[in-house]
């Protein structure tokens, strides 16, 4: 604790003769954000040390301020506080004490009802895919309560760490190759595999799905697509293979399959390419020409 205690001083006395080589704001802020980093907002307010920022006062005398933050991508998204907004109760920084922000100040800061938006919708960020793959910093600044004069540094000094947001990849499949054709058999007993995303959360949810392919000869994605429900299999697992046993529907011999597994997050935080959906491939169950001779 004692050394924490002196690196915190030290800390101080650092940042701010940095601060006053550049102005004499007597607020100073430190800002990282860790990783895993996610396309959605409310991920970095919820989840605790997923934006740590300190700020110190560096006055000798206690200033009640309010804080106003910003996510902003090097492609021109910004996400922001309307500036008009004062986070109540102000934060009350004491002289030499720093100060971190928890879960309550930054669900003020970034409240989804002051939120602002340029280069994408507030729809899109809260309730769609969230932020779209760039390079992005988070960035903070205190004003004083009372007059709105800004009482630390603005960007880049406020500013974060950059860090990159990318959306999951989709699943690919394994097994069975496209195009494969199978034996019929007693039972039926066919298993399908395919990749977990890198990086995907432990909770992901596979969705698998096999159509009929009508004729025979159509493209299978459209086949996928435009299937009619009840189509002939589809099962929720969480695991990243499928066994098409013999108490599952039967295949038909002479028929052609397509089939696609979709990838999801039931809590809605990763976002996976393509909305998590693999590419479709195909198998024939029917008898090769060696078993008709």
């Amino acid at each position: 604790m004692q050394l924490y205690k002196v690196l915190i001083i030290l800390w101080f006395l650092t940042t701010r003769a940095i601060s006053y080589g550049v102005n004499s704001y007597i607020v100073l802020l430190n800002l990282q954000v860790s990783p895993p980093y996610t396309s959605k907002i409310d991920v970095y307010i919820s989840q605790p040390n997923k934006i740590i920022a300190t700020f110190a006062n560096t006055s000798m005398e206690p200033v009640e301020v309010y804080v106003l933050g910003s996510i902003q991508s090097e492609g021109g998204i910004n996400v922001f506080t309307d500036p008009d907004h004062r986070m109540d109760p102000p934060l009350t920084l004491l002289p030499g004490v720093p100060y971190t922000l928890n879960r309550f100040n930054l669900e003020q800061v970034f409240d989804e009802d002051h939120l602002q938006c340029q280069g994408i919708t507030i729809n899109e960020v809260l309730y769609g895919n969230g932020l779209p793959e760039d390079y992005y910093t988070i960035c903070m600044q205190a004003f004083d309560y009372a007059t709105g004069e800004p009482l630390s540094a603005e960007s880049p000094q406020g500013c974060s760490n950059t860090f990159f947001v990318t959306d999951l990849e989709a699943p690919v499949f394994l097994s069975p190759a496209d195009g494969t054709e199978f034996e019929p058999s007693t039972p039926q007993n066919i298993i399908f595999s395919w990749t977990r995303p890198p990086g995907s959360p432990a909770n992901t949810m596979f969705n698998f799905k096999i159509v009929e392919v009508l004729p025979s000869d159509r493209n299978i994605n459209d086949a996928m697509k435009t299937a009619t429900h009840p189509v002939f299999l589809e099962a929720t697992v969480s695991i990243t293979s499928y066994l098409l046993g013999p108490a599952e529907p039967m295949l038909t011999e002479g028929k052609t399959y397509a089939c696609m597994v979709t990838a999801y997050d039931p809590s809605g935080q990763a976002v996976f390419r393509n909305q998590g959906e693999s590419g479709v491939i195909s198998f024939s169950y029917r008898k090769t020409e060696e078993d008709e001779k």
